[in-house]
């Protein structure tokens, strides 16, 4: 059995603190931030551990602003954290911690926050809240992101080598101009994302719902989309070099005549116009059918 850790008498007693604020409880939340903040800049560099328990307790706090600012869990108001001056205390604490922190951070809440150009290679947030959080131009070869919520996340410019977001959601996502070499989005919802001019270079797309997607001069070459959902996808100038397309219902010929050029060769694997009962899956129309029934 796992012991419990025991943090020191006055870390413990504020992270007691801060999880019996009501999320409605704005005054407190700033007093929380403050306190935090303070014993961050106290002990937190001394041990990791502690540096943990702060992250958390950061994070805890998101949870009880997103609730207060959106009790269903809707993403429209997330973009008001960002004028909150304690939600920018939060953010600013979390930018110094999150990359120093010591074992994998599972299920943390980092909605809306402005976390761009921080170098977090390596880090482990699976199963976290990520919706509308900022990631651009940010080092993030390697991480773990399976299993996330990531509607509407940005990372334009950011280098993705091999990270993982198996079975995330990833709606409206911003993934234009990355390198998302060898990435892992195998059943991922990727509608109306954004990864034009990205390089997904054996990346593995396989079952992966990318309806209205824009993946226009992408490098998809030797990638894996084999029964992937690209219903209304932009592939124009894409490099479909060695890609698996089997099972998605695109053809060359449906691609010309979608008007979209494409370079291919020989090792290119095609879909074939059964794989999606006659109907095709560049065509637009179909598109809306597909989210009326989502």
């Amino acid at each position: 059995m796992k012991k419990e850790q025991k943090w020191p008498d006055d870390l413990q007693e504020l992270i007691e603190r801060i999880a019996s604020i009501a999320a409605n409880d704005e005054f407190e939340l700033r007093v929380a931030v403050h306190d935090l903040q303070t014993h961050a800049v106290r002990s937190s560099h001394k041990d990791r551990h502690v540096a943990d328990a702060i992250l958390q307790s950061c994070c805890d706090l998101i949870r009880q602003a997103a609730h207060q600012l959106s009790p269903d869990g809707g993403d429209k108001v997330l973009g008001s954290f960002r004028s909150k001056p304690y939600i920018r205390s939060i953010n600013a604490l979390i930018r110094t911690l999150l990359p120093e922190s010591g074992d994998a951070q599972h299920g943390l809440a980092l909605d809306g926050l402005q976390l761009h150009e921080c170098n977090l290679e390596h880090i482990d947030l699976s199963g976290s809240s990520l919706r509308m959080t900022d990631f651009s131009r940010s080092k993030l070869s390697r991480a773990s992101f399976g299993r996330c919520d990531l509607r509407f996340a940005a990372f334009t410019g950011a280098s993705l080598l091999s990270a993982d977001f198996a079975h995330s959601l990833m709606e409206h996502c911003a993934m234009a101009w990355c390198d998302l070499s060898r990435v892992d989005m195998q059943r991922c919802q990727l509608m109306y994302a954004d990864m034009g001019g990205s390089i997904l270079e054996r990346a593995k797309l396989s079952h992966a719902l990318l309806s209205g997607a824009d993946m226009a001069n992408a490098t998809l070459t030797g990638a894996d989309l084999r029964h992937a959902n690209l219903f209304a996808a932009r592939l124009h100038s894409a490099k479909l070099s060695g890609c698996n397309l089997t099972g998605t219902g695109i053809t060359p010929e449906r691609l010309e005549n979608a008007g979209m050029s494409f370079q291919a060769d020989s090792k290119t694997l095609w879909g074939s116009e059964d794989d999606c009962h006659g109907r095709n899956p560049l065509d637009p129309a179909y598109y809306c059918e597909q989210q009326r029934l989502l």
